[in-house]
């Protein structure tokens, strides 16, 4: 227990934040989502401009964690995800249609030990949350009769973006000189 303890600590400190283009992200899990787990996975457009100082290594296997529950307790057979910037963070959420679940079902989820495909992870989703100074919970829509998970993830300070975008422009530069 100690080990696993002392495992799981480090992996919450091991990787950085980073700045990352909130499209780059829906992609990678999106890609993620299709090789690990039993169902398909979309993502709705996000504006180009939404950049997240993100751990994306530990978000992603979050998200693929909880896309595999959905798929193998609830049968669900298509995962979407959505981003959107709020005034203060973006809210990155897990959608599906189908069955709901309690709010114990949930708590269990953000609080056990993630798996992802056939892995263990010593991570919890709280512990991605927390990672990233933000926020976890479960919604239902129920005029789309869709449920989601949502969480609230930091911006990219607005001069760091520039400078990744302008970083990524150059390297495109190098691509592609005129």
């Amino acid at each position: 227990q100690a080990l696993s303890r002392d495992s799981a600590q480090t992996m919450k400190t091991r990787w950085p934040l980073e700045d990352m283009r909130g499209e780059d992200l829906l992609a990678a899990a999106v890609r993620r989502i299709e090789t690990v787990c039993v169902c398909r996975a979309a993502a709705d457009a996000a504006a180009p401009d939404l950049w997240l100082s993100v751990d994306s290594y530990s978000l992603l296997q979050a998200l693929t964690s909880l896309a595999g529950r959905l798929a193998d307790e609830h049968d669900v057979k298509l995962v979407r995800l959505r981003l959107a910037r709020t005034d203060t963070h973006a809210q990155l959420d897990l959608l599906w249609q189908g069955p709901s679940m309690s709010t114990e079902t949930v708590i269990g989820w953000e609080t056990e030990p993630m798996c992802v495909g056939a892995e263990s992870v010593a991570l919890t989703v709280r512990d991605v949350v927390q990672r990233h100074d933000g926020e976890f919970w479960f919604e239902r829509e129920r005029v789309r009769h869709s449920s989601f998970f949502r969480m609230l993830l930091p911006l990219a300070a607005p001069s760091e973006a520039l400078e990744a975008a302008a970083v990524l422009r150059g390297m495109t530069d190098v691509k592609n000189p005129s």
